[in-house]
Parts: structure tokens; sequence; C-alpha cells
């Protein structure tokens, strides 16, 4: 007798072929070690088509081009809409401090409307964070014409948005007076805590499906023309490199001259940009366009702070492989130490209006909110720190708004006062980068692998820096892949934007797999 406990067989073969048709349809990339999510979703999409055999359903679905409405409900079990209010706090930051004042300064002098385009807008959340951003600085556009959109290729999730009602999960790590001031209390069917938003920025947001994967945009029929703004965060990154360039392309013509475009930390791994798209200075996920073509695709800068670096005479590294199988840096003759600080580090912090002294807690809740020129002056009247973390701390902060030499200046103090933190090499490595040293940015992260040879970010830094160079990154992206084996998809590598193993490994095979020319 059977076993009817048993899955249907669903091969490598077929699999593999289905996320080629699916990448040509949708354009989501589903190498690598997406292939495990591509088979759950399928297995439970294929009943909704009729089918309990998903082998069956797979074979009956390439037969043909997909029906809109089979997209839909390919994209409702095949996208993880994951998101929450203020996500990424500083890019809402940057947002409020940057883009809006200049936007109003120059619609001063011309007309006087603004049109925002949230891409991928998943349930809602970042497009009615940007409501409420608005609604908050609302006396720098009177009277003007403000409009948002938002899109998505999930239909349950445009649903889920339309009704604007969350669970408290959606509100994670969120001010207090989001929902005071935004949101109503309510309650479902079970009695369970829910939110709802409040009608007038309900009003504020026009929700409508868009498929990202085809030539359909800008548009006057869906409204994707003449934007101001335009969020494309976390969702690059899943498409294939091709199907990246094409939606950056036709975002680029979406957007007016001098528009802006954010994208998120990640995404700028893998998006492909234009030379027509100028970087903001001191802030790598957000740019403007310069320009009303849009030729000449060129990979974005692969790190939170590192701007895209021309190389030249990039100093071979010599590497010997460790006990574990990982390349190490070898030392032929010391590398130079970073100077000690000229100021001594010896007088108390200062008390606060309260009383009391700012914790490395209460100074990162500060910085995951993007007050990163507050913290820089806060910072700026220390002369001790009892916690070392906050150095690392101020460091971050003054690189954000583009303050390198001062943020030089934390990591050397870092430095001094922990020599075996491998952890201040890389920061001082990136900031390297960011000001266009490469030769010393390469010293620091040698040094940084000297410390820890298992410190994945420096090997995968190291790959990019020789990818842009011209060679394949290859060893040091292996060095990288091995260290991730043992990780779980899920588990965090890099906790300032929140990169994931399994994420990190998706890049990694990725850009090698453009590098080799298996993906033009």
């Amino acid at each position: 007798m059977p076993n009817t406990n048993q899955l249907p067989f669903l091969s490598s073969e077929l699999l593999l072929q289905f996320g080629t048709f699916l990448a040509g349809h949708i354009g989501l990339n589903f190498e690598g070690n997406r292939m495990a999510e591509l088979e759950r979703g399928i297995r439970k999409a294929a009943p909704i088509f009729g089918h309990d055999d998903p082998a069956a359903c797979i074979q009956w679905l390439m037969a043909g081009n997909l029906s809109m409405k089979q997209m839909e409900i390919l994209s409702s079990f095949l996208t993880v809409g994951e998101t929450y209010f203020f996500r990424e706090r500083e890019t809402f930051a940057c947002f409020e401090q940057k883009i809006l004042p200049q936007i109003s300064q120059a619609g001063a002098l011309g007309t006087k409307s603004l049109r925002i385009w949230s891409v991928a807008c998943s349930t809602g959340e970042e497009a009615y964070s940007i409501a409420v951003v608005l609604d908050r600085n609302k006396g720098l556009f009177p009277n003007w014409d403000i409009s948002i959109l938002a899109t998505d290729i999930n239909p349950q999730a445009l649903e889920k948005a339309q009704a604007g009602i969350y669970t408290p999960w959606s509100f994670r790590d969120c001010p207090p007076w989001l929902i005071d001031g935004y949101f109503t209390p309510c309650a479902d069917e079970s009695g369970s805590s829910r939110f709802a938003v409040k009608e007038f920025i309900k009003k504020m947001v026009s929700f409508s499906f868009l498929n990202l994967a085809q030539d359909n945009y800008p548009s006057l029929i869906n409204n994707t023309n003449g934007m101001d703004v335009v969020f494309c965060r976390n969702v690059l990154m899943y498409f294939l490199p091709p199907v990246a360039r094409a939606v950056v392309t036709r975002l680029h013509k979406s957007l007016v001259k001098g528009g802006w475009i954010v994208f998120s930390p990640t995404d700028s791994f893998h998006v492909q940009g234009t030379a027509c798209f100028q970087r903001y200075p001191g802030l790598s996920v957000v740019f403007t366009k310069c320009s009303e073509t849009a030729d000449h695709a060129s990979l974005l800068e692969p790190l939170s702070f590192a701007a895209h670096l021309p190389f030249s005479g990039l100093p071979a590294s010599e590497f010997a492989v460790g006990a574990n199988g990982i390349e190490e840096p070898v030392l032929f003759s010391p590398l130079p130490q970073p100077e000690e600080p000229t100021q001594p580090i010896s007088v108390p912090l200062p008390q606060l209006e309260t009383g009391g002294v700012k914790s490395y807690e209460q100074l990162r809740r500060q910085y995951d909110q993007g007050e990163y020129a507050a913290l820089r002056d806060y910072f700026e009247t220390l002369e001790t720190v009892t916690d070392n973390r906050c150095l690392e701390l101020a460091a971050r902060c003054c690189a954000n708004i583009g303050r390198l030499e001062e943020a030089l200046h934390w990591c050397d103090r870092a430095i001094a006062a922990e020599k075996s933190t491998a952890s201040h090499y890389y920061l001082r490595a990136v900031i390297l980068l960011e000001a266009g040293r490469i030769e010393e940015a390469f010293a620091e992260l040698r040094r940084c692998l000297y410390l820890d040879r298992d410190f994945i970010l420096a090997h995968f830094t190291l790959g990019n820096m020789a990818v842009q160079q011209g060679d394949d990154g290859g060893r040091h992206f292996k060095n990288a892949l091995e260290l991730l084996a043992s990780q779980p998809d899920d588990q965090v590598v890099f906790s300032q934007e929140a990169l994931t193993a399994g994420r990190l490994r998706s890049i990694i095979e990725t850009t090698m797999a453009m590098k080799r020319g298996a993906v033009e």
C-alpha cells in the first residue's frame, strides 16, 4: 500500500526549468538556495490550480504563457512580503531631512506638485510610512498637489494594504506617536488587537497591481510617469541581474530630471545602476537622476558606505590555507598600526539634563532611528567613553553623514581602546573605501582577517574589490561561501543592515555567475 503521507516527487531538473520559466515571466530569481523556497511555494499553489501533483502543475503552467490571474496566484505563494512601519529608519530620516526640504525649495520656484512611488509595496507599511512623514512635514508643501502610488505583484498583499489594518508585529520598534497619532485601535473576529490606518492617511495612498518584470512603465495609463521620488527597497536583489538592469532603466525613465530614487542597502549589492544616476554624497542608497538617457549599466557600490570605486594599482595579497581550509592573509612584514589618538581619553562623560548618562543602548536606539547628526554632536562633547561600543557607533554616525575624516578618527580611538577587535578594522576599511583610499582599505581588511580569519564580510568585501578591479573575486567569495555554509539562511551576519546568511549567499552566487558570463 502506498504511503499517503509521502509528498509527490519534484526533480531538481524540473524545478530548475520552472525557475527559468518564472524568471522570464515574473523576473524572480530562484537560483541557488532559493530552489527550496520555489518548491515550497509551488506545492502550496498547485491545489489552487486544480492539481494534486505539483510536477503536473508545473508542466501545465509551462505549456503556455502565464495569464494575469496565474501570475497573481503564483506571486502570492512565491513572494515574501516581510515588512513593517519605518523599516530601515535611516532611509526615512534621509527622506525627511534631505530629500523633502530640497523638493520643497525647488517647488517654490516652479510647479507645486509631489509624486512618490513605493515600488513593491507589499502589505503597505512602506507607503503609509511615507504618508506619515509627509503629514508630519506638511508645512513644507502648502497647497501642493501630492500623490503616493504603491504597487505590488501580489494581489493578496495589496488587498491587505488597501484594508490598512495591522497587527502589533507591524509596529515593532516604532515610536509611540505613530500609533497614537495615525492609527485607531480595533480587534479582529477573535478579539486580537489590531490597528487601522486613519482615513486621512489612507486617502493619501493609491494601491495598484504592477509586475516590475514587464515593460509597461512608465506610462500615463498606470500613473507611473513623472515621479519625484521612487522607493525601490528590498526587491531588486530577488531579480536576475538582467531583469534588475531593465527595472532600474525603466524606473529611471519614470523619474523627472533631478528626481530621487532610494534603494535599500541590500539592493545596492545587486542593483544595476546607470551613469545617469548620481549618488547623493554620504548616502550610498540614495541617488538623483542627472540625465534623460540610461545606458552603460555598471554595478553600484556593494557596501552601504562604499562608493563605486575606480581601482588602480591594488596591491596583490598573499594568502595561505589555514587548518579549516580558509585562505587567510600572510603578513610578511608587520603592518603599520593606526596612530594613537592625540586626545587622551580620561575625562568623565558629561551628564545629561536628566542627571543620567546615555547608555550604549540609548545611543543605539537613536542610531537606529537615523539621528546621525544629533549623535555626532553628542559624541563630540565626550572626552571619555566607558563603553567602547560607543566609539564604533560614533564612527558609523560620522560616516553616514559624510564626515569621513571624523569617522576615521573615531575608528582610531576604537582601535586604540581594543586593538584586537576585528570589526574595528573592517569598519575602518569600509570608510576608507568611501574616501577612495583603496590601498589603505586593503591593508585594513588584511588586519581584520589576521585577527579573525572567519570574518565573513571581510572576505566578501575583498571579493567585491577584486571584481571591480577586473578579477572574478573567486577565492575571496569561495572563502565567504565556505563560512556561510554552516549558517542557517535566517542568521543575521551584518546587523547594521539586517543582512542574513541566505541573502548574502544569494548575492555572492549571482555575482560569481555574472562574472563567469553565465548570466548575460
